[in-house]
């Protein structure tokens, strides 16, 4: 019974120092990549020396979620950076991470996150590069491996579903299949009033992509209908850019529907968040153009065109 006892105190040490190194080596990971994130957006460079150094760590202790987690945000620094270069790799890395340890990422309660995470990462790739076949089919994997999941994975994926509904949805408009693209931001609207009510961010973003489908068919009547619920929004919420944009698409579709008073209210209401050097002052003349243009005063229809262009000349 004495040994027995021994070996079993023996045994309790021994799992005691196992976990107290496990999460002395979590400690170190965090805190290495908590200082690369923290200078990621001024100093790319440094980020990827302590991210790098936070995955040497959690390799040797085999901790390939962490490891993968660091991969994720060398790829977002690297994308905001603008360095495709170090995108690329980071992405094939990702790659051959998740291949090499696809066992281990199984095991994981939130696998279904990795997952969806490098189909968004390689989806996004392949849109970026006009490759539509196979960033759908990337997108594709995000939607059937979420929509079928259950609720608990549902809502924690709930964002990846949502874009990758989205991303289909834009290159069915680039590709001039309407029905399809209107069919699935309906579907995204429907999805996201049910399981994420509160993101209105993400809600009126497809109001406003859906609004962008119906002016490309010219219905520009029921394109406002979904612009103003884009513009109402962010009437509330705050935001410049938002609130520009919309008021130039409202303005171009009353211009098509020869309601010129209309879009000359909407070209207002966007003067007054139009910084000088700010480039949507080329979409401010050459709308105003086509209002002259409608009003047969081709001289001034002109002389905004030439104000767009010296604009565009100036800021480039």
């Amino acid at each position: 019974m004495k040994y027995i006892l021994s070996f079993i105190c023996l045994i309790s040490f021994q799992v005691s120092l196992s976990q107290q190194s496990s999460q002395a080596s979590e400690k170190t990971i965090k805190k290495l990549s908590n200082k690369a994130i923290n200078i990621a957006t001024s100093n790319q460079d440094s980020a990827y020396y302590y991210f790098k150094q936070s995955i040497k760590v959690a390799a040797i202790n085999k901790h390939w979620n962490y490891v993968m987690d660091n991969y994720f945000e060398i790829y977002n620094t690297a994308f905001y950076h603008n360095n495709f270069t170090k995108r690329q790799f980071t992405l094939f890395t990702i790659d051959s991470l998740y291949n090499s340890q696809q066992n281990y990422f199984n095991t994981l309660e939130n696998s279904l996150k990795y997952k969806n995470h490098i189909n968004f990462y390689y989806g996004f790739y392949y849109y970026r590069l006009n490759n539509y076949e196979a960033a759908k089919n990337r997108f594709q994997k995000i939607i059937d491996n979420t929509a079928n999941a259950d609720n608990s994975q549902l809502l924690k994926n709930k964002t990846f579903l949502s874009v990758a509904y989205s991303y289909v949805a834009k290159m069915n408009t680039d590709e001039g299949k309407y029905a399809l693209s209107k069919a699935l931001y309906d579907k995204n609207i429907r999805f996201l009033k049910t399981i994420d009510s509160t993101n209105n961010d993400l809600i009126y973003s497809n109001y406003n992509l859906l609004a962008e489908v119906l002016k490309k068919e010219n219905k520009h009547k029921q394109s406002n209908s979904y612009f103003l619920k884009f513009l109402n929004y962010y009437d509330n919420k705050g935001g410049s850019n938002n609130i520009m944009s919309s008021c130039f698409n409202i303005a171009k579709n009353y211009i098509q529907l020869k309601k010129i008073d209309s879009a000359k209210f909407y070209l207002k209401k966007a003067k007054q968040y139009l910084d000088i050097n700010h480039m949507y002052n080329v979409n401010y003349y050459k709308l105003y153009s086509e209002i002259y243009d409608n009003e047969n005063n081709y001289e001034k229809a002109l002389n905004e065109l030439n104000k767009a262009l010296d604009f565009y000349k100036k800021s480039h």
